[in-house]
């Protein structure tokens, strides 16, 4: 699991809005990045994915909103599949990198230029 967090500067923990279970996952993923490795709290974002398929939801805004209220971090909704809110949640996080200095470090940075490194993972939340 450390190497999920190792060297990280932001989080984006996913969830499936129509996987209750994801939610006890989601949590377990931001006290990881946040109370263990020390991700701040204003560049980790709690993603409801799945807005497409609003008809099959089981997991309430509530339950979203006090979770992310738990941990402080910024919450939204996206949809992967239709692209929906993706790229401003990817904007938004680059803005928050940036601006707390993330963007000076050396480990964010390549000649000048922004690194950015993806990873993936077969759990319910990616970070």
């Amino acid at each position: 699991m450390s190497s999920h967090f190792k060297n990280a500067h932001g989080c984006v923990c996913v969830l499936d809005i129509t996987k209750p279970d994801s939610v006890e996952s989601a949590r377990y993923y931001l006290e990881q990045a946040i109370n263990q490795y020390g991700i701040p709290n204003d560049t980790v974002f709690l993603v409801a994915n799945k807005s497409d398929l609003d008809d099959s939801r089981t997991v309430d805004e509530a339950t979203i909103n006090n979770l992310a209220s738990e941990f402080s971090v910024s919450s939204t909704s996206v949809s992967a599949k239709n692209g929906s809110n993706v790229n401003k949640l990817f904007e938004e996080l680059v803005r928050r990198l940036l601006a707390t200095g993330g963007g000076a470090n050396d480990s964010l940075m390549y000649e000048g230029n922004p690194k950015i490194e993806f990873r993936s993972s077969s759990k319910a939340c990616s970070c």
